[in-house]
């Protein structure tokens, strides 16, 4: 009597077939003074501490704006948290406690929320006007700051009534990237004359101004509007104090 008999192999054999092909895993040494890198590993350049520290700096400025023309200028830094208003000595909240922990900051964006009471018995234009050069050596004129409004980088723009018992107009901006004010993201990112030091101005400013018009030339701003101006600044914070 003759015959076959077939052996089936099972899955078992198999497996370690493929085992046997990819090879054992790397197994960990604990005791050596080196360890393969685990799923979230510390760099060691980094040390101890991040790289950065990302802080919402914000700065109100509140006064009554009038002058002896159809028009007016309030001038700010918008990359600047050390004196971020010309001609006021108050520096951006979040910077003092900042300051004791790091050497440099450099502002990423900017957000406003404008509130104007009218205190004039006329119509008026306003909004916030934004560039890379500083706006009262490119405005002087009436027509020159209408034109600033209606053609250049403007945000929070609107009308203001005239004088009706203490109406307030508000105007809020989206967040608003400086690079992208400036033109060239790269550069902005790189270059450190947009940086400063926690005690100073950056070299390379990036300016923002409000501008208010009356809306007839002949009209001067002699009561003008009371402002109440909030600049909202997202500061990055870097090169970490190390107390030797």
């Amino acid at each position: 009597m003759s015959g076959r008999i077939n052996i089936r192999r099972g899955r078992r054999g198999r497996g370690r077939q493929r085992r046997a092909r990819r090879g054992r895993p790397a197994q960990r040494i604990d005791n050596q003074l080196w360890s393969l890198p685990t799923k979230n590993p510390r760099s060691v350049e980094s040390g101890p501490f991040p790289n950065c520290l990302n802080v919402i700096c914000k700065t109100v400025y509140f006064a009554r704006v009038v002058a002896d023309s159809p028009f007016v200028l309030v001038e700010f830094r918008l990359n600047d948290v050390f004196l971020p208003y010309t001609g006021s000595p108050i520096s951006a909240s979040g910077l003092a406690g900042a300051s004791g922990m790091y050497d440099s900051y450099k502002v990423r964006s900017v957000r406003f929320r404008v509130s104007v009471v009218s205190n004039e018995e006329f119509v008026m234009s306003s909004g916030v006007f934004l560039r890379d050069a500083q706006p009262s050596t490119l405005i002087g004129t009436y027509q020159q700051a209408l034109s600033a409004l209606d053609n250049g980088p403007v945000t929070c723009r609107g009308t203001v009534g005239s004088l009706n018992g203490m109406s307030r107009y508000v105007r809020t901006s989206r967040n608003i990237p400086i690079s992208r004010l400036v033109g060239m993201p790269l550069m902005y990112d790189s270059d450190r004359d947009y940086a400063a030091l926690v005690d100073a101005s950056p070299n390379q400013i990036v300016w923002g101004a409000f501008i208010l018009c009356s809306d007839d030339i002949t009209q001067n701003l002699t009561n003008g509007v009371t402002l109440q101006l909030t600049m909202t600044q997202h500061t990055c914070f870097f090169s970490k104090k190390i107390n030797l």
